[in-house]
């Protein structure tokens, strides 16, 4: 049933794009739509137009990250997570995909880095069960102060 709800949802951005092609909005969740639905070619066609048309978008970029991670384009998706970091620090998701993009390619150190600078900026987010499994995977525990990293 989601399933169907995104197809039908993808369709009218696609109906959108095609009366407005400059209509950043619909760019944007149809390839964000396109990329939850796995159809990376034309989701990577969606998202780089938004991203044209609105480069400062931290959205677009965290979404270009998403895309170009499953693409196997690891670093390409970090230069977009820390670009949508550096516009607006404040989204949990932007520091979340970061750590993992990290973790991805093996480069723990990275992730913990990461990691820390997200909790030193917003040290609330200790007890968020997603931070907390984040915690776990680089080998941290406990409070914000401790790490178990060599």
């Amino acid at each position: 049933e989601r399933q169907k709800r995104s197809i039908e949802a993808a369709r009218c951005y696609g109906a959108a794009v095609e009366m407005k092609p400059g209509f950043t909005a619909a760019h944007e969740n149809l390839g964000h739509l396109l990329l939850t639905l796995g159809d990376l070619a034309p989701a990577h066609r969606h998202l780089a137009a938004a991203h044209r048309l609105d480069p400062g978008n931290p959205v677009t970029l965290n979404n270009l990250g998403l895309l170009l991670r499953k693409e196997g384009q690891p670093d390409e998706a970090v230069r977009m997570f820390r670009q949508a970091l550096a516009i607006n620090p404040n989204i949990q998701v932007f520091h979340v995909n970061l750590v993992e993009a990290f973790l991805s390619t093996g480069r723990t150190n990275d992730a913990a880095t990461a990691f820390e600078a997200a909790l030193r900026r917003h040290p609330d987010w200790a007890g968020i069960p997603q931070i907390a499994g984040l915690a776990e995977r680089i080998g941290r525990t406990g409070a914000a102060g401790n790490t178990n990293r060599p």
